[in-house]
């Protein structure tokens, strides 16, 4: 991480936030991608996302890196928690809502004794 120029780096286990000018940004990818090699990993780009509000700074990663994923500032998300504001805190709610509600009715149709199997092998927490 010390070669890295962008003015914001964030990594968290194998999630990493690079924030900072296009050129520092594109310069870092590289240099994560390099050190990830030697590792035996990769960077997945079409899991990798741009969030900005500069339309000029978003072709020119998309140009420099194709397979980025757009995401506008305020559906935006890091680490699993919406940071973008009110707009994205409302859908990761109701996505989050929805998937409850569909694990719900899962659990419905689950048979007494594979649920109390679950339950006998499921790590007991204090």
């Amino acid at each position: 991480m010390e070669q890295l120029r962008s003015e914001l780096i964030i990594f968290y286990l194998d999630d990493g936030t690079l924030g900072g000018s296009v050129e520092d940004i594109t310069q870092d990818m590289q240099i994560v991608e390099q050190e990830a090699e030697k590792l035996g990993l990769h960077l997945n780009h079409a899991k990798s996302k741009i969030i900005s509000h500069d339309h000029r700074a978003v072709t020119s990663m998309l140009e420099a890196v194709p397979d980025l994923y757009p995401v506008r500032p305020e559906l935006a998300i890091l680490l699993g928690s919406p940071i973008g504001g009110e707009e994205g805190v409302n859908k990761s709610i109701s996505e989050r809502t929805e998937a409850l509600r569909v694990m719900g009715n899962r659990l419905q149709h689950l048979h007494t004794h594979d649920a109390y199997c679950l339950l006998r092998h499921a790590p007991c927490t204090p």
